[in-house]
């Protein structure tokens, strides 16, 4: 069946944040003193976003102070801070042996980080002293990186090209969508952005009341675009997210895999922006 309409994800997808992610989380280790290599920023980043992942899944978004303070908690483990203490305190609050922040059940990605060692000299640790209940110094400097995070400014922006990727594709008769993650507000968003009045269909998971991967978020996109499920494809930057609840919906996907998680992906996978260009533009024109 020839493809009539195209359906975007918004966040990683045709936006992104000004400064980046690391950016942002690397000034903020140097306003609360935690010094590392900027090099090992990126696979860190790789190794905690499984469990933010797997979190997300369960129901619990980052907006959730606890699964803040533990991915930050993991992300200054994989930097080399508090190896000594991270599998025991989890185990300790899940009651269960604590599992690599990188596996996801039947994962074929490349996070999956080895045993632990021990801290460097001079790093922190916890005190001997430590009373159960009280701040230590593991807990004061996570709710110091997370509090310098969540205070460094940024704007969100599209893609440079997205605009007119858009365009060249109304022009050639495909209908457009934006699946997406989001409260309320992202309509308005994307108006500021001259993007809303392109959309034949927008389908935020605030509004419609669940999250990715559930398919009836991608449902309510086909119903507001009036399109067939095996007539349209969906585009985003998480697997487990976009792909597996696209096709829960009988979408087709293209997975836009920038970060290079799932190599071995089971549809197709564009890694940059320009490479979703070409596959769009491969699309037969529908009619």
């Amino acid at each position: 069946m020839t493809i009539e309409a195209v359906f975007f994800d918004i966040g990683d997808t045709l936006l992104s944040d000004r400064p980046s992610l690391e950016d942002r989380i690397w000034a903020a280790s140097l306003e609360c003193g935690i010094v590392f290599d900027r090099a090992r920023l990126t696979p860190a980043l790789r190794c905690v976003e499984d469990y933010a992942l797997a979190r997300y899944t369960e129901g619990r978004t980052q907006d959730d102070p606890t699964v803040m303070s533990e991915t930050a908690l993991r992300l200054l483990d994989e930097l080399g801070f508090f190896r000594p203490n991270l599998a025991t305190r989890s185990a300790a609050r899940t009651g269960r042996p604590n599992v690599s922040p990188g596996h996801r059940p039947g994962s074929g990605g490349p996070n999956k980080p080895g045993g632990r060692s021990p801290a460097p000299t001079g790093q922190p640790n916890v005190s001997p002293g430590h009373r159960p209940g009280s701040r230590g110094p593991e807990e004061q400097i996570v709710e110091s990186l997370v509090a310098s995070f969540l205070a460094q400014p940024f704007v969100r922006e599209l893609h440079p090209d997205a605009l007119t990727t858009i365009d060249r594709l109304k022009a050639r008769g495909f209908l457009i969508g934006v699946v997406s993650d989001w409260d309320a507000s992202l309509g308005d968003l994307l108006a500021s952005l001259g993007l809303l009045p392109k959309l034949d269909a927008l389908a935020v998971s605030e509004t419609v009341g669940c999250a990715k991967p559930c398919r009836r978020l991608f449902e309510e996109a086909l119903g507001q675009a009036n399109v067939v499920a095996a007539a349209s494809v969906h585009i985003g930057d998480f697997y487990e997210l976009d792909v597996v609840g696209a096709r829960s919906a009988g979408m087709h996907t293209l997975l836009f895999d920038w970060r290079g998680r799932v190599t071995d992906a089971d549809c197709p996978r564009a890694t940059t922006f320009a490479q979703i260009v070409e596959y769009l533009d491969a699309l037969p024109s529908p009619g």
